[in-house]
């Protein structure tokens, strides 16, 4: 009989304590659409050079071999809390390392949104489909770091073309 009056008791505080109201000030109006924005501290942005060789395919053979030149332009701005405007601009040359072939090209402009979480890196990739190889078709791949306040290229590859889902 004890119990049950402890477990009363206890049921009852919490009722009291759960209905008592609450002062913390809540924001009622609705965000607006409008906002404008918001270019943070350090308002990374620059360029970042593809300057490698890379080989189309898992064989390395002189023919499926590329002296890659290009670079990578960015900007990352606030949009929102934890949520960046990532816009991206692409270009590179593929010239074979033999010399003969054709050279292929790269060219792209994008802007994407991307959530960064307080002071990490998010691994971003992208594709982008490479022209003029001739008979040859390739995809170079590019997987970024991105945070708050930096912007570096991880890896660069070739690879057999597929759906692009940039």
């Amino acid at each position: 009989m004890k119990s049950l009056l402890v477990v009363i008791a206890i049921a009852v505080s919490l009722f009291v304590i759960g209905c008592q109201e609450n002062n913390s000030p809540i924001n009622t109006e609705a965000p607006t659409s409008q906002s404008p924005l918001v270019k943070i501290s350090s308002n990374p942005q620059g360029t970042l050079p593809i300057v490698t060789q890379l080989t189309l395919g898992t064989v390395e053979a002189v023919d499926n071999t590329y002296d890659v030149d290009g670079e990578m332009q960015f900007s990352l701005v606030a949009t929102d809390q934890g949520v960046y405007s990532f816009g991206l601009v692409t270009s590179a040359t593929l010239r074979p390392i033999d010399g003969k072939g054709e050279a292929g090209t790269v060219y792209d402009e994008s802007t994407d949104l991307v959530v960064l979480p307080d002071k990490e890196f998010v691994l971003y990739k992208k594709i982008f489909r490479v022209t003029g190889l001739g008979e040859k078709e390739a995809d170079l791949n590019v997987m970024l770091a991105i945070s708050e306040d930096e912007v570096k290229i991880e890896s660069v590859w070739l690879s057999q073309p597929g759906p692009i889902f940039n």
